[in-house]
């Protein structure tokens, strides 16, 4: 389980660096670990001294979701080494789509920006006016 915990910062690199080699310690050794949790997992639940008493059965759940969670965790990230893989890092995040959102939203801030400026300017002159 420390290796697992140690080889989570090479996949966080990889993952923010965009470098798919280093997202593979982090695939093997949770590998490594979802089989041996796996193999102890069932050896507690056959074995003849195991009693199913509530406490036991609550410690047997909880280690199941967690097994699932792990499974479910490698699973993400190994679809995630095989974009990368393949060349398809951001493939929802395409740059024109992203710029024109980025320019439309700009426009639409500098439009209710200067609609501001002009109120308050307006509104500026009444007073002045009316103190006149």
């Amino acid at each position: 389980f420390i290796i697992v915990v140690c080889t989570c910062f090479f996949l966080f690199i990889g993952i923010c660096k965009g470098i798919p080699c280093l997202f593979v310690p982090w695939i093997i050794s949770t590998s490594i670990c979802i089989i041996s949790e796996s193999s102890i997992y069932i050896y507690l639940i056959f074995h003849n001294k195991t009693t199913f008493k509530p406490v036991a059965a609550f410690v047997l759940t909880l280690e199941f979701i967690i097994l699932m969670v792990q499974v479910y965790s490698l699973i993400i990230i190994y679809s995630q080494y095989m974009e990368y893989k393949e060349g398809r890092e951001n493939v929802s995040l395409n740059t024109r789509t992203l710029q024109s959102v980025v320019e439309e939203s700009s426009e639409i801030a500098s439009a209710r920006a200067s609609s501001i400026y002009r109120k308050r300017d307006s509104t500026f002159r009444s007073r002045q006016s009316a103190l006149c």
